[in-house]
């Protein structure tokens, strides 16, 4: 398992608090992530926006700071023709997200990386682009994952029931939950034949 560079790649939305729910699931299963990568379009919506301050917030100077650990934060805008997209719309902007996915991917393997695809936040014609270009170039080590969480925690990590509010950034740790009967669960996706397996 250490060979690798170990790498979160999340597809990015409304949600942050996904990312990090998915990054101490992943931490506390012993898989070593230095650095977490976002995939989104320009963050020209108000949500966007938001999930990429909270998140932010969260890696201060490089450190996760929920165990101090070093964990490099970037993100990698969805492209069309080496412009950035607002939004996935039709076949083209498709196809522009399907290559800045899939460039990404490769670029990230060359570098001896285990790639941890989440594949919870954003749109879901955005998580299924980049399963597919996982599909194209992901070998025996690199991992897709997606987590659940229960709508009860959805609504304490949102602190309302009420759609639409925004989360704050102490709302993304995952400790906070562990005692909580309900928490989120992540469960790996085997690419190869096509199972879903809920590891508790």
């Amino acid at each position: 398992m250490s060979t690798y560079i170990h790498t979160l790649l999340a597809t990015l939305g409304g949600q942050p608090q996904v990312v990090t729910f998915t990054l101490d699931l992943l931490l506390q299963r012993g898989f070593p992530i230095t650095e977490v990568v976002l995939v989104h379009p320009e963050a020209s919506h108000p949500r966007l926006q938001h999930s990429l301050h909270c998140l932010n917030a969260e890696f201060v100077g490089d450190r996760y700071q929920v165990n101090g650990r070093t964990i490099h934060l970037r993100s990698q805008v969805l492209l069309l023709d080496e412009e950035p997209l607002d939004d996935i719309v039709d076949e083209v902007s498709a196809d522009g997200a399907l290559n800045t996915i899939h460039k990404l991917i490769r670029s990230l393997k060359r570098q001896r990386r285990c790639i941890h695809l989440s594949i919870t936040g954003g749109r879901r014609l955005m998580s299924s682009i980049a399963t597919e270009a996982a599909l194209l170039n992901f070998t025996h080590s690199d991992h897709i994952w997606h987590i659940y969480t229960p709508e009860a925690v959805q609504k304490q990590v949102s602190g309302t029931s009420s759609p639409g509010e925004h989360t704050s950034p102490t709302s993304l740790r995952l400790s906070t939950l562990l005692k909580k009967p309900s928490i989120p669960k992540v469960e790996k996706w085997m690419p190869r034949n096509m199972l879903v397996a809920s590891r508790s």
